[in-house]
């Protein structure tokens, strides 16, 4: 198996009673069933090794008889019962030389024996294992390796017979069209008619019965680089074969012999065949279409052996030769740094066979299983990872091949030989096969050990058939992978920043208390702050603080800091500057300047600018939020998908959920310290309308195993969703006023048209919102509100006031187009839009009295006191500009509650100073 080393098990549950018709129904000498094709006779089997009895329907058509570079058809119906107690054809294969291997490997290593029946076009078949037991059955389906080059489903590697015998599961294994008879490349097809392998696994499954699971064994086609030049090999071929100057090539190819066709592609020098990139079955990246789902969404398993690749490299020279062949496009410095990474005399490598070997193992197969489980994981796929790590002297290929590629699967059919064997090879297979086999019965129960980040090494002691190990520690530490971390971007050819080890000094330390006390202060941390800014997860700091992590990491021990800081008393109000706030930022600063950089860092620095931005400490908190968008955009969290990667993709959907709401959190803190700022740059770019918001927050803080539909900005109409989710919506609409404002549009009419929009899209935003947590009309409290909302119900009134305070005057300073029809009905709806504001802004503030009438104000968001800042300062200058005193209470009753907010945060304290001077002035 070459090329993408893929070989997967789709678990199935066959519909209606198929799974018990296999098993069941028997004539007095062999048993029967009835598909949609007709009737079939299989053979019954009993193994010395096997639990129960089994029925094998073996080279059952799935597809009628394929036409050349066609896709499949549906079979054609027997009227007969139809014999199926023999293998089946293979389908033709490509037995050359393939990645490094001579052909006479290739034939030994995937040949022998050769296939039963020999090889055919009509191929189209399965094999299916079923035991002899009542009750329906979850389906194993194999889908062979083969580097699509070959394969056959009568390779006796795959003989179902003792998973089914044993685990009371039925087995099918399906053959389909290999090389250039299954993914031809000819420029003559159409694009949907060029992955006709993959074509005849969609017949196979007419039916369409649930998918409900998948087992993915070394490697992931995903991560295959494009082809530049996909036709070469189809060219090539049609060259030899004297079809290229035919007036129809493909006509010209279709009439000459398989066998002869098969003699060129397997002459020396003629290119392999591979898959098209069509987005459909086979993606462009695994990361992007699990992020939009793209993929089906059901559990994994994945996994890899411990040297996969020494079945690839014996071939080469030297690893130099190696590297130069498989990486062609890069400069010798790299190379250099590659063979740094993994040198000679360290542990598993004492030659130039074993170097090349273990590169191989993690740039195939240890760095894309990585990837796969991560962004699966991440997609909130439940997501299980194994490590196989055994060889026995019966399943060796040659002398040191060790724990190579496809050496596992005979252990997971129970199909090694059994001479010589051990003790351990037994229970190993035994406890492969329950494993895979509770996998397939219960996928979201898994197959025996915990989930991802966590990785099942399986064979390593002759005590344990299974120890866990973290992910991170296999990819990062076992497995010199430095360089392979993110296969994506090594592609690109970029250079992965190593880890850094760094220190603090003691003071910090110090600060941090007795683990109890740091407890304590984070417990509270998570019942404030927390509240309305959930960007640290309660599972990580739990895990952590529980011992299973080190707190003593430097940007672990700023972050708890940080959530300390926020978490402290004042006993004056304008004592804000206090020894932990100088402390934390000053650590903030010195573990960046020992080159810590992490995410843990960057929300120490959010905590950092929140503390500023609320109790009004400027310039600093406009420079610290503008300080973590650049953080964020170094560490490529933005985007977190397709930017350049200054640190390892996250292993879990919940880490990745942090890093989405860590930029999130810049956004919303710099679109906040803009406003009112003038025409001042953002520092953060603005979200797109089908970037993805914050998810639940309760189930993020469990990390819950959950498939979630992804929701967007623009989906605040239709979703409902999270109190953070609705911030961030605010914030963007925010966004898009202040960029309104700044950066008028030089046609007049349009300028006033997009205010209009602007208008309408915060109003429907606001209703929307509102409806969701309740009806505002009301002047008390509702129990039913969220404080957690009260947060994005400020921002959107700030966004509003700003809109309407800058088209309610003609005379105001920039104000273009006075006079006509458009200027003139802006005014109009900016004069009724801000009375209508002052009075939801009233009502926002009795809620907010209302919901602190116990005297607990820690869950108030410093970003609601603008809003209330802002209509009190324009009530107060109407009723001095139109002495009309209708608004005088809402005003008062606004003000009372900026004082309420006083005691939290000081930022209420200098809008309250504000006021006063304003008052006075107007006096």
């Amino acid at each position: 198996m070459v090329l993408f080393h893929l070989s997967t098990l789709a678990f199935l549950s066959l519909l209606g009673s198929s799974s018990g018709t296999l098993a069941g129904c028997k004539t007095d000498t062999s048993p029967t069933a009835t598909i949609d094709s007709g009737v079939i006779i299989g053979v019954a089997t009993s193994l010395s090794e096997g639990r129960l009895p089994i029925n094998k329907f073996l080279g059952v058509p799935f597809a009628a008889s394929p036409v050349r570079f066609q896709p499949p058809a549906t079979p054609k119906p027997w009227t007969r019962p139809l014999d199926v107690s023999n293998y089946g054809p293979a389908c033709v294969q490509q037995l050359a030389a393939q990645d490094g291997i001579p052909p006479a490997q290739v034939a030994a290593w995937s040949n022998t024996p050769p296939p039963p029946a020999g090889e055919s076009e009509d191929c189209l078949n399965v094999n299916v294992y079923a035991p002899v037991s009542p009750g329906k059955k979850p389906v194993m389906v194999w889908i062979y390796g083969g580097g699509f080059a070959l394969g056959f489903n009568s390779d006796p590697r795959w003989d179902g017979s003792f998973m089914a015998a044993n685990q009371d599961v039925v087995v099918v294994s399906i053959n389909y069209r290999t090389n250039v008879f299954g993914f031809p490349w000819s420029p003559q097809l159409p694009t949907e008619h060029q992955n006709l392998g993959v074509d005849a696994l969609v017949t196979s499954y007419h039916k369409n019965p649930p998918f409900i699971a998948a087992i993915m064994e070394s490697g992931q086609l995903t991560f295959y680089p494009n082809n530049p030049n996909p036709a070469a090999s189809w060219n090539n071929m049609v060259a030899k074969l004297n079809c290229s100057s035919a007036s129809d090539v493909l006509s010209c190819v279709r009439k000459i012999p398989a066998t002869q066709i098969k003699s060129v592609i397997e002459e020396p020098g003629n290119s392999a065949f591979s898959p098209v990139r069509d987005n459909i079955t086979f993606i462009s990246h695994a990361g992007i279409a699990r992020e939009h789902g793209k993929v089906a969404q059901v559990p994994i398993l994945i996994g890899n052996n411990f040297q996969e690749g020494r079945l690839f490299v014996g071939a080469y020279n030297s690893t130099q030769q190696y590297l130069q062949t498989v990486l062609p496009h890069v400069n010798q410095s790299f190379y250099d740094k590659v063979l740094a990474a993994y040198p000679i005399g360290s542990p598993g490598i004492s030659n130039q066979f074993q170097q090349a070997a273990a590169i191989d193992t993690d740039y195939r197969f240890m760095c894309t299983a990585s990837q796969i489980a991560n962004y699966s994981s991440i997609a909130g796929f439940p997501t299980w990872r194994h490590l196989f790590n055994a060889s026995f002297p019966n399943t060796q290929l040659f002398p040191g091949a060790g724990v190579y590629h496809s050496s596992e699967i005979s252990e997971i059919y129970g199909t090694y030989p059994r001479g010589d064997v051990t003790t351990k090879q037994e229970k190993l297979s035994q406890y492969m096969q329950k494993a895979w086999a509770d996998f397939a019965k219960n996928p979201t129960g898994g197959p025996g050990w915990r989930a991802v980040s966590n990785v099942a090494v399986l064979g390593n002691s002759d005590e344990e058939m299974k120890q866990d190990v973290s992910g991170t520690k296999l990819d990062k530490e076992e497995f010199p992978a430095l360089f392979f971390l993110d296969l994506y971007t090594f592609n690109q050819r970029k250079d992965i920043i190593p880890t850094p080890k760094p220190t603090l000094s003691d003071n910090y330390y110090k600060q941090l208390g007795s683990r109890e006390q740091l407890r304590s202060d984070i417990d509270t941390y998570f019942a404030s702050v927390h509240v309305f800014l959930p960007i640290v997860s309660k599972l990580r700091i739990y895990r952590v603080l529980n011992g299973d992590a080190n707190i003593l990491d430097p940007d672990m021990v700023i972050l708890s800091l940080a959530m300390k800081m926020h978490c402290q008393h004042r006993k004056e109000y304008d004592l804000v500057r206090t020894e932990m706030y100088a402390l934390v930022k000053q650590g903030c600063l010195e573990a960046e300047q020992n080159n810590v950089l992490s995410v843990k860092l960057l929300q120490a620095f959010l905590l950092v600018a929140l503390y500023e931005v609320g109790n009004a400490i400027y310039p600093a908190a406009y420079l610290t939020i503008g300080h973590c968008a650049r953080l964020g955009y170094a560490m490529g969290i933005h985007n977190r998908l397709n930017a350049p990667q200054m640190f390892s993709q996250p292993v879990s959907w919940a880490e990745a959920e942090e890093r989405r709401r860590v930029w999130w959190a810049v956004i919303v803190l710099d679109r906040f310290v803009n406003i009112g700022g003038g025409n001042r740059p953002f520092a953060a770019h603005d979200a797109k309308s089908d970037d993805l918001l914050p998810m639940d927050e309760d189930i993020w803080d469990r990390g819950d195993f959950v498939v979630i539909q992804p929701l967007a900005v623009s989906e605040y109409a239709t979703l409902r969703t999270s109190a953070f989710a609705r911030t961030c919506q605010a914030s963007h609409l925010l966004s898009h006023v202040l960029r309104h404002l700044n950066e008028r549009n030089e046609d007049v009419k349009s300028q006033y048209h997009e205010a209009m929009q602007l208008h309408h899209v915060i109003d429907t935003f606001r209703n929307a919102m509102n409806q969701e947590i309740g009806n505002i009309g009301d002047e008390s409290y509702n129990g039913g509100y969220s404080v957690s909302h009260f947060t994005a119900m400020g921002i959107c009134y700030s966004a509003q006031i700003a809109l309407y305070d800058a088209y309610m005057c003609a005379d105001a300073d920039g104000m273009q187009g006075v006079g006509i029809p458009e200027q003139f009905e802006m005014q109009q709806v900016a004069i009724s839009g801000i009375k209508d504001t002052f009075v939801r802004i009233h009502q926002l503030a009795s809620m907010i009295y209302s919901s602190v009438q116990a005297g607990d104000i820690s869950k108030l968001s410093p970003l609601i006191a603008d809003s209330l800042y802002q209509s009190a300062l324009l009530i107060q200058a109407y009723i001095y500009e139109t002495q009309n005193n209708e608004y005088t209470q809402k005003m008062t009753d606004i003000i009372e509650t900026l004082k309420l907010i006083k005691g939290r945060w000081n930022v209420s304290n200098e809008y309250l100073n504000i006021i006063r001077i304003e008052l006075i002035r107007r006096r």
